[in-house]
């Protein structure tokens, strides 16, 4: 399948006018267009799915469970463990920082 970004043309929606859609306040000419476009643009169309998503959620956050939050945090730790910046750059311990932050002898 093709890139999403790809499908845009021309005539697509700005980013505002399906946000005013999908929170039903566009006017009756202007919704009607934009359902008409709707139907024929799979990129607005994704858009709009999105932003109802976004609105979704936004208003119905979903909390974490204290027992996932657990589990999920060594995934975490061991994801920031494996970032460029762990092996590019020397982690220094408390002792070292201290000791090289101010203290002249760096």
């Amino acid at each position: 399948m093709k890139e999403i970004d790809t499908l845009r043309t021309p005539e697509c929606l700005d980013t505002v006018s399906i946000g005013l859609f999908a929170e039903g306040k566009l006017g009756d000419e202007e919704k009607q267009r934009a359902e008409e476009h709707f139907l024929t643009c799979l990129y607005c169309l994704k858009q709009l799915v999105d932003m109802k998503e976004m609105l979704h959620y936004e208003k119905h956050p979903t909390p974490i469970s204290p027992e996932l939050v657990q589990r999920l945090k060594p995934c975490v730790t061991t994801a920031a463990a494996l970032t460029p910046v762990s092996w590019a750059w020397p982690r220094l311990t408390p002792r070292e920082t201290s000791m090289s932050v101010g203290s002249g002898t760096g």
